[in-house]
């Protein structure tokens, strides 16, 4: 579990925090956690920001897959929404 809290903002291409970790140095739940947490912010409304459609989620998921999100993780969550 802590190791899914902790890498949680990492990117798949060292852009993330707090470690820079690449690809598969990243646990696998918390690439499942990155693409879920970042799919539930853009659809959620909140005081400072309003939601974006969930077609625009899919597509900003799809559109930074392999620099932000593990390709693989986005196209199975993308068939099970």
């Amino acid at each position: 579990m802590s190791a899914i809290v902790a890498q949680h903002h990492e990117k798949i291409d060292g852009s993330g925090y707090s470690k820079g970790l690449t690809g598969n140095e990243i646990d696998k739940s918390a690439r499942i956690i990155s693409v879920a947490e970042a799919y539930d912010s853009m659809v959620s409304t909140y005081s400072y920001k309003r939601p974006v459609s969930k077609d625009m989620a899919v597509a900003e998921l799809v559109q930074n897959s392999d620099s932000q999100f593990d390709r693989d993780v986005v196209e199975v969550f993308v068939k099970l929404i």
